[in-house]
């Protein structure tokens, strides 16, 4: 079963998971939005803190979003590098 199409900012995704995926937010989130007619503004950041600064392959970036725009991925996809990346040096740590 798949889910049902939802457009947010002209960009029409396959379903409410695949757009969270890509916004690099929860799913949840989408959903709430969606229930709350706020779709369109789902996302964005509106002040809050600016962001982890991170390393992602060589670089250092202000934070992860600015990384994932950089690349041309989600942010859950920098993150969930950058998870792998930590868990491989508490490996090699422990190997020591």
């Amino acid at each position: 079963m798949t889910g049902c199409p939802v457009r947010i900012r002209g960009i029409t995704y396959p379903s409410q998971k695949a757009a969270a995926e890509a916004l690099g937010l929860h799913p949840t989130t989408i959903a709430n939005a969606l229930n709350g007619g706020y779709l369109e503004e789902v996302g964005l950041r509106r002040g809050g803190h600016p962001g982890k600064p991170c390393f992602y392959r060589g670089k250092a970036y202000p934070s992860r979003q600015a990384a994932a725009t950089a690349w041309g991925v989600s942010r859950a996809y920098i993150s969930k590098q950058l998870a792998k990346a930590s868990q491989q040096r508490d490996l090699e740590r422990w190997a020591a």
